[in-house]
């Protein structure tokens, strides 16, 4: 994991394969670097409608380096046809990654269901936190696309009294949004 190589070749090929509406590059640990190198092919392009880069270790590898999951976030805006975008198990947690998925959001005005799933590792780290909620929930209670949203089984906020803070937020940022139809917030053990 974390050796872009792979993902350097595809990024390549990406914006000469114009009729490719679906891509899934799950389980690849593509880190940090490869997120941004998929990210630089994903600009712009305005057919894929599904991208499935779940399990990736996108926000931490080998290092803390979040700038994958911020390249991604900062290409979706471009992508006019995107409508399904799984980012499940990929360590993503932190007010800067946040506030990147939430000004996506906020740009985009085409997708409909995004999939935070999982986050975490087995030793609950990297989990979403308050103050990535605190950033995401702006970008969602503007964002008039999305029906979808996929936060379960992420030991979301507990710690420090986050529990009651982030389901605040969670709350608000629910009450903002007028598109959303699905909500799955299983296991989401809100926990102080």
């Amino acid at each position: 994991p974390g050796k872009p190589e792979g993902a350097i070749a595809l990024a390549d090929a990406i914006p000469t394969m114009r009729a490719l509406v679906k891509f899934d590059i799950s389980n690849n640990g593509l880190c940090a670097q490869g997120g941004k190198y998929l990210a630089e092919a994903l600009k712009e392009n305005q057919v894929m409608q599904e991208l499935n880069i779940a399990d990736n270790s996108l926000g931490k590898c080998d290092s803390a380096d979040s700038s994958g999951v911020i390249a991604i976030s900062n290409a979706i805006p471009t992508m006019g046809a995107l409508e399904k975008l799984l980012m499940g198990d990929n360590r993503i947690n932190g007010a800067e990654v946040g506030k990147a998925l939430s000004d996506a959001l906020a740009a985009n005005t085409v997708l409909k269901e995004l999939d935070l799933s999982a986050q975490g590792d087995q030793f609950r780290r990297y989990k979403l936190d308050a103050a990535f909620a605190k950033e995401f929930a702006v970008g969602l209670g503007t964002n008039g696309a999305l029906t979808s949203l996929n936060l379960s089984n992420n030991s979301l906020f507990n710690g420090a009294g986050e529990g009651a803070v982030a389901g605040k937020i969670l709350s608000d940022m629910l009450q903002a949004n007028a598109t959303l139809k699905e909500l799955n917030i299983s296991n989401i053990q809100y926990l102080d």
